[in-house]
């Protein structure tokens, strides 16, 4: 067993509420329910009026769960596009019980526990220092729908079985603060703890997929349904803005500069000057307003200052928040325990550092376990912790992972577990890759299997030990020394390691890497073609043996070391002979042996296993976790569709920070090709190969994978298959990878590159790879050198 550290950050359910186009009681209901959630306030509302703004807006906030209010057959059909979004707790109501009060229990972790919580804590002082409010107001007042969103209100008995304005009254001696119907709004709202502080108490954004997130003002209209809409869930991905309705502007008389003082606040010591200014989010500009004209009214509403302009994505029928930060409540580091004693490693660890009230009474309430684990399966290619941010495998990976069908939530990085309150201890078993790589075929159409080259590259790479030791592989002598002896032919040691050392034209000379490491060995020690071959018969890719002659047939047979005996029978006649003598003369001969020795043409899983390595080497590092399989078989669910396909690997980044999506690489491996003097040319790979790769690439669904299609040679590219590979380009993206020896045999994948383009070239990702693959084959210039851009002149924008 292994000791591992397991990070892990808890955060509430987030649950995206379904409603109808125009239905106000529906929103308003929603907002009452969500402010009875501990982080309902960064739940958002979907409507479903039959654009792509709801899947838009579904894609930005990865929730865990979606709820309708109401029950049409749009809502319906809505929710039933997400069949991955498990509902993890009992039926499909948000509170248990009713009748009797104190029978009543949330499902999801609310504000009762989040106060009893931090009555607990040391800041409860500085709460009610500050005080506790309920905002109130009539229910004529044309802002009423702001004021709700804004600051808070609790549902009727009717809509909730749980009184939490008693709650609230309970532990806090809350106390009302109208807002009189027309009257000038009491800034004092900014000083109070509010219903909406509670719903959001102890709440941070985590570090990383936020945005640009700025406080500001929202200007609308507060009647306008799609205003408020807008509102809220800019509000529920952590703007913290102010809605102004400007028609009603002398009731903000004293709000708008009070909040003004505030953001400055916020923003003002904020590093990069775009964070330091104040968003506004127009919501009631016209396409044909002019930028002066629009300077001219926001700055009559708000004042001269240095704004950044938003809003302009509602003309384009889009959503105006591309992505929204997941909701923490706390982080915490537990030690995990891994063992691999049965089946898949399984990780076993305390859910500690609780930052919510874990009391038995709250055991109904359910959160999320975020759970990233650090190390633990290092040499396991054929298991994962990370598992990609594709929520489509929800189910697959909670059978796989922790044995219940509905809680687990795939999250970009990180594996969301949901947990009750009361719990105290989890597992999770390790995803087995090439199930793994099954299922994701599955999402593209194809079914995948092992192919029989496949099977024999993945032995191959376990004899090596691992990836690394196709390092090996690097040396042109060693390519050739497998392809010069089939697996019946026997050489001498002579023979080997003068081949792996001569100097061939069109081959990278041994004395190019005598620096490389492929075993431990003297620092300062150069790399032998002696300790080549050694290498290698060690790792099983040779045997070593006699070469004896029968006295009976006269007939040569090859003897492996570990079946010599003086007294041998012979291979070809069958009889018995001594050898003492020959054994005394002979010299040890070596044949190829292991996957390699099994036919003559298995040497396709070297440019393989040569080219995983690579990509080993200079994609792993950062905050990038990865897994390969090697050659698959893919057959098509559809009928009419082309013939089966074979892939040569397959290369997945499986967590990717600041990237909701999966990187995917698709493999094409081919050894020297064709002879070029070939009247029928030495093109290995024509369009035809070209084009059914990229039928493969082109089923993924392009929200969740970037696919790119990778294709090296042990040989230069002729100029037919550049211009075939270049097809799989288009005028803005750059999807297609070649790789030749000056990229495979270095150590690190652009060495060999010549200015100007070296200075340009990166290959830490499958994008940079293209992009520089672009640059190389297909005249596309380095970037320019771009100057230091002048200061604005004027920063009243």
């Amino acid at each position: 067993m292994d000791t591992v550290r397991v990070d892990l950050s808890y955060r509430p359910l987030r649950i995206c509420w379904a409603i109808a186009p125009g239905d106000i009681e529906a929103f308003r209901k929603v907002i009452r329910l969500n402010f009875t959630l501990w982080g309902g306030r960064f739940n958002p509302i979907a409507v479903v009026d039959g654009t792509e703004q709801a899947q838009e807006l579904v894609e930005a906030f990865r929730p865990d769960l979606i709820m309708g209010m109401g029950t049409t057959p749009a809502i319906d059909a809505f929710i039933k596009q997400y069949p991955y979004l498990f509902n993890s707790f009992c039926g499909d109501r948000l509170f248990t019980g009713g009748g009797v009060a104190s029978d009543a229990r949330a499902q999801v972790l609310d504000i009762h526990n989040a106060i009893v919580e931090a009555h607990r804590s040391s800041g409860w002082k500085d709460i009610t220092a500050r005080g506790v409010k309920i905002v109130t107001w009539d229910a004529t007042d044309p802002l009423r729908d702001v004021f709700l969103a804004s600051y808070g209100g609790y549902p009727s008995i009717s809509d909730c079985p749980i009184d939490y304005v008693d709650i609230l009254k309970h532990f806090s001696e809350a106390g009302d603060l109208p807002c009189p119907p027309g009257g000038v709004i009491n800034p004092e709202i900014f000083e109070r703890y509010v219903i909406s502080s509670f719903s959001r108490i102890h709440m941070r954004s985590h570090f990383g997929r936020r945005g640009l997130v700025q406080p500001g003002y929202f200007l609308g209209d507060g009647t306008a349904f799609e205003h408020l809409i807008t509102f809220w869930n800019l509000r529920a991905a952590d703007h913290a803005l102010l809605f102004v309705d400007v028609n009603r502007l002398p009731r903000y008389t004293d709000l708008i500069p009070a909040w003004r003082s505030k953001i400055e606040e916020i923003v003002r010591n904020r590093r990069f000057e775009p964070e330091r200014t104040i968003a506004v989010w127009d919501w009631i500009s016209q396409p044909q307003e002019s930028p002066g004209q629009r300077h001219a009214r926001i700055t009559g509403i708000l004042g001269q200052g240095h704004f950044l302009i938003c809003g302009d994505s509602r003309h384009l029928g889009t959503s105006p928040i591309p992505v929204a930060p997941t909701m923490l409540i706390e982080s915490t580091s537990q030690m995990g325990i891994l063992s691999q004693d049965r089946g898949p490693p399984k990780l076993s660890f305390a859910y500690g550092g609780k930052p919510f009230n874990g009391d038995l009474w709250f055991h109904t309430q359910h959160l999320v376990a975020s759970v990233y684990v650090i190390g633990g399966l290092y040499g396991d290619d054929h298991h994962t912790l990370h598992p990609p941010y594709v929520p489509e495998l929800n189910e697959f990976a909670a059978r796989q992972m922790i044995h219940h069908y509905n809680r687990l939530r795939l999250e970009p990085g990180r594996l969301g577990i949901v947990i009750d309150a009361a719990d105290e201890h989890g597992s999770i078993s390790a995803l087995v890759v090439s199930e793994l790589f099954k299922e994701i075929f599955k999402l593209a159409g194809y079914k995948a299997k092992p192919s029989s080259s496949g099977l024999l590259t993945k032995q191959l790479i376990a004899q090596l030990g691992n990836l690394q030791g196709a390092r090996v592989f690097k040396i042109p002598g060693v390519r050739r020394l497998l392809k010069q002896h089939g697996p019946t032919q026997v050489f001498a040691l002579t023979t080997a390691t003068d081949e792996i050392k001569r100097a061939v034209t069109g081959d990278t000379n041994f004395g190019e890497f005598q620096e490389i490491y492929i075993e431990p060995r003297e620092r300062g020690e150069q790399l032998t073609p002696h300790a080549v071959f050694e290498y290698m018969t060690a790792n099983g890719l040779f045997r070593i043996g006699y070469e004896l002659t029968c006295p009976h047939c006269q007939m040569p047979s090859w003897t492996a070391l570990d079946h010599v005996r003086q007294k041998i029978q012979c291979e070809m006649c069958g009889k018995d002979y001594d050898a003492t003598r020959q054994l005394m003369k002979e010299k040890y001969k070596f044949r190829r042996s292991g996957v390699l020795g099994k036919e003559a043409n298995n040497l396709g899983a070297v440019p393989v296993t040569l080219t995983l390595q690579q990509l080993d080497t200079n994609l792993m590092g950062g905050l990038m976790e990865h897994v390969y399989s090697t050659s698959l078989d893919l057959t098509p669910n559809v009928q009419g569709a082309s013939a089966e396909v074979e892939v040569d690997f397959l290369w997945m980044t499986t967590e990717r920070y600041f990237s909701t999506t999966t990187e995917l690489i698709l493999g094409e491996c081919k050894d020297r090709g064709k002879d070029p003097t070939d009247p029928r040319g030495g093109d290995t790979i024509n369009q035809t190969d070209i084009d059914r790769i990229r039928q493969v690439a082109d089923a993924f669904p392009k929200n969740r994978f970037d696919v790119y299609i990778l294709i090296s040679k042990l040989a230069p590219f002729t100029p037919n298959e550049i211009a075939a590979a270049r097809t799989l380009n288009s005028q803005y993206y750059n999807r297609v990878i070649l790789l030749t020896p000056d990229e495979l045999e270095p150590y690190h994948i652009y060495d060999r590159l010549k200015s100007p383009i070296k200075q340009h070239a990166h290959g830490g990702s499958a994008q940079q790879l293209a992009a520089t693959t672009a640059m190389i084959y297909f005249s596309t210039p380095p970037p320019p050198e771009v100057a230091p851009a002048a200061a604005p002149s004027d920063k009243n924008a």
